[in-house]
């Protein structure tokens, strides 16, 4: 059996990985992805870019790593679901099974100036080299944006002496996962570390102003100033196939509980499926979904109930 995963992510790395721990010589396993780089961990961009990692420790090695065919580089454009081909910029190949684990990008909200110089969003290891090129030489930085991956960069820009602030569009930092009482603590905490926290603040303006960005909110609030500004506004799913068949979607590709799409033996695991209206979103569940699949297509396990997972929270706060 002649299997093909599109992206290699968490999801569509550890899929790979399962198949070739579970099967026999009659599977072979090839992971296209349009980045150039092998699978790295993405929670840990943020300490990469503090300094504290480097790039070789970001990567993840296994002893299964030898037996998949990686077409690093190399984006998939299309699906021919009836001859059961995928078509690349530089090739054509067949496939017996299809899965797409093509995750998420960075949500960027349209407000004017988002698309200015030192304007970033974190995804990728290209981003965090970009993030941390630009922080060395930097003064102060606004986050925009107080999740779990948002403090984190507030915490690795901090510690290599910038100046943070944090704006966050909800009445509370973490509204989603902390108590009211925990998240009053934690903006108490980071406050005397230094990282400053705005809520209920909604930004409607990115401007230049000198060799610095001006960034103006709702309601005439304070303006802040800034060297760089890193969105943390939300991930949404990659479903971007520009030619050929293109399985049923909502937010992502919809999937049943054997993670098979709308088109035959195509499936979606990770950032880029979604199920009873609900798309991924956490490298665990990423992973915990590709291991599934592949003991479904091996024959090992039957239907997967998509649990849920919790959030870590790796902060230097205690609350």
């Amino acid at each position: 059996m002649k299997i093909a995963i599109i992206g290699n992510g968490p999801a569509g790395f550890y899929c790979a990985e399962r198949l070739i721990k579970n099967s026999d010589s009659d599977i072979t396993v090839s992971i296209f992805d349009k980045e150039q780089t092998s699978i790295y961990s993405k929670i840990r961009l943020p300490d990469f870019i503090a300094g504290k990692i480097d790039k070789d420790t970001l990567l993840l090695k296994t002893d299964t790593t030898s037996k998949i065919d990686f077409h690093h580089g190399e984006e998939v454009i299309s699906i021919d679901s009836v001859k059961k081909t995928i078509k690349s910029k530089k090739d054509t190949y067949t496939y017996d099974k299809l899965i797409l684990a093509m995750g998420g990008y960075p949500f960027i909200p349209p407000i004017p100036g988002s698309n200015l110089e030192n304007v970033f969003a974190l995804r990728t290891l290209s981003d965090a080299k970009k993030i941390r090129e630009k922080a060395l030489k930097s003064k102060t930085a606004v986050i925009i944006g107080g999740g779990v991956l948002g403090l984190e960069l507030a915490v690795a820009l901090d510690s290599l002496g910038v100046k943070v602030s944090v704006v966050e569009v909800m009445p509370r930092l973490l509204a989603n996962v902390l108590s009211e009482e925990d998240s009053v603590k934690l903006a108490k905490k980071m406050k005397e570390s230094g990282i400053v926290s705005y809520v209920d603040q909604a930004l409607t303006l990115l401007e230049k102003e000198g060799n610095s960005l001006k960034l103006s909110f709702k309601d005439n609030k304070e303006p802040l100033i800034a060297d760089m500004v890193i969105f943390n506004t939300g991930i949404r799913c990659q479903t971007n196939l520009s030619e050929g068949d293109i399985p049923q979607k909502g937010r992502g590709f919809i999937v049943d509980t054997h993670f098979l799409t709308s088109l035959p033996d195509v499936y979606g695991i990770g950032d880029c499926a979604e199920h009873d209206g609900k798309p991924g979103g956490l490298w665990v569940s990423a992973k915990s979904q590709g291991e599934y699949l592949a003991d479904i297509l091996t024959g090992k396990k039957n239907e997967y109930d998509f649990p849920a997972f919790p959030i870590r929270i790796k902060l230097p706060f205690k609350i």
